[in-house]
């Protein structure tokens, strides 16, 4: 099957199934929302109702990032990256605005100096679907930088991603495919033909957080005889063992970026839809932190460069440690009005 059919035929079930879902949920939210907030008052906890106003807003948007995806597309401007861009911006900038109200988040971005040095490759720290609004948020909206991603295929199945992830330069890796030559090159290709005022994002983790995606993680090293990765991966507490193959790519095609790192904690409450849905995200602080490694200061072997990556993803679950200390001391401290994205210097 080709490309183009492979998306046509992808394309005629998910985006009918995301109009159809959105319409539903606004058509029912008079009786469900009053419904789920009764039963969250009675039972004194959990987020029923804040949830159905979220995953709602969520479809909605969606459904507008189709339609307007859509009318580029008419008017001819479906090759215009840039337009894209903004489109993306928007929304994750509307779905993070929405979450922090419905769920009374705090967003502090502890220090943000790192992002001054401009384009870079961003490695991120990945702990649930809420952490993927910040490259675009506080890299490409507030800072005018426009980011590559690489992400993995499933995501497809999002309307949106799909139809506007396709019209910028990002990469889909097939985590299941055999030809992992095919699936590196194809993440190489992102750095080799960026624009100078372009960085790119990658999720080394390769999924979100948990215990049981770190026992799994842990077991495949263990198959694998990686002895020396397997007992550095055992003393990780925070993240996921890096998965060095599509970094690595990102690395050796480098021919200059710096590359900064982003710990952040406050969105692992929600790592699935049911500890969304028990109030997982509710009144916590999202603290996040960015760190910038020159470029002159990258190893230029490979044998270095993984070296370089484990090392960091061990500071990475340091400093993951700090942030929640960090939170865990302020909770003592009175809470003022929720704020989105307040800025401290570390």
């Amino acid at each position: 099957m080709s490309l183009f059919a492979s998306k046509l035929r992808r394309r005629l079930v998910t985006i009918p199934a995301l109009v159809a879902g959105s319409a539903v949920l606004v058509g029912l939210a008079p009786v469900c929302v009053p419904a789920f907030g009764l039963y969250d008052l009675l039972s004194g906890r959990g987020a029923r109702a804040r949830t159905y106003l979220m995953v709602t807003a969520y479809g909605v948007s969606e459904v507008l990032a189709v339609l307007a995806s859509g009318a580029l597309f008419f008017v001819g401007r479906a090759d215009d990256a840039q337009l894209h861009v903004e489109l993306q911006s928007w929304w994750t900038r509307t779905l993070l605005a929405i979450g922090a109200r419905l769920y009374r988040l705090k967003v502090v971005v502890e220090d943000d100096r790192a992002l001054d040095g401009g384009p870079m490759l961003l490695l991120m720290r990945h702990s649930s679907i809420g952490d993927t609004v910040i490259p675009s948020v506080f890299v490409t909206q507030r800072r005018g930088i426009p980011l590559r991603y690489v992400l993995k295929r499933e995501l497809l199945l999002d309307p949106a991603l799909d139809v506007v992830g396709h019209r910028i330069a990002n990469y889909f890796v097939d985590r299941e495919s055999t030809d992992t030559a095919r699936e590196r090159e194809g993440v190489r290709a992102l750095v080799e033909g960026l624009a100078d005022a372009e960085g790119v994002v990658i999720y080394p983790e390769g999924t979100v957080f948990d215990a049981q995606r770190r026992e799994a993680a842990l077991a495949r090293l263990e198959r694998r005889g990686a002895t020396a990765e397997l007992a550095r991966a055992r003393a990780l507490t925070s993240v996921l063992p890096p998965r060095v193959g599509g970094t690595l790519s990102l690395l050796e095609a480098n021919r200059g970026l710096d590359v900064v790192f982003c710990a952040h904690v406050g969105f692992e409450g929600a790592v699935g839809f049911k500890s969304l849905a028990s109030g997982g995200w509710m009144d916590q602080t999202v603290r996040i932190r960015f760190r910038r490694v020159p470029f002159a200061e990258l190893p230029t072997t490979r044998e270095g460069r993984a070296e370089f990556l484990w090392s960091e993803w061990e500071r990475m679950d340091e400093e993951v440690r700090e942030l929640h200390a960090r939170n865990a001391e302020s909770s003592t401290q009175p809470r003022t009005a929720s704020s989105l994205a307040t800025t401290e210097a570390s």
